[in-house]
């Protein structure tokens, strides 16, 4: 009686295990992938400020490029002084800084188009410039290994 306990156990544990593992994961989602290179559009006024001119920093027509390794990003901008961010995005919701700026950006993906919309904060500047972005270019294969 005691073999056929323990063989009943046996087999029953990990099926109460996976069981356990695919409830608490049910909800999980990876994160947009967003990695390539993107266009991007000043939308507000330039700023009469010289601390709040991102023109200045980043040209007219700025371009970027982010590498994604699931939620961990990396940005660099295509300037004259090369500019990194790093940062995380939380499904849909992109946060990245480093000590000159930051960028809050929502992901919008809609039948095969990316684009972002959100704000950049300057340190020196007290005002949120708002941005738009345009994915040009999806990278192939591992991001953090090109």
């Amino acid at each position: 009686m005691k073999k056929y306990l323990l063989i009943g156990l046996m087999l029953t544990l990990p099926v109460l295990f996976m069981m356990v593992i695919f409830q608490f994961g049910k909800d999980l989602k990876a994160p947009k992938e967003i990695h390539g290179t993107w266009q991007m559009s000043i939308t507000g006024d330039n700023l009469k400020s010289p601390s709040c001119n991102l023109t200045s920093i980043l040209g007219k027509s700025p371009k970027f490029s982010i590498l994604q390794s699931g939620k961990f990003i990396h940005m660099s901008f295509e300037t004259k002084t090369e500019t990194l961010l790093k940062g995380n995005l939380d499904q849909e919701n992109l946060v990245i800084k480093n000590n000159m700026m930051k960028l809050d950006a929502i992901i919008d993906k809609h039948n095969n188009l990316v684009s972002m919309q959100g704000h950049v904060k300057l340190a020196d500047c007290d005002e949120l410039i708002p941005f738009i972005a345009q994915m040009d270019s999806i990278n192939e294969g591992d991001a953090w290994t090109q």
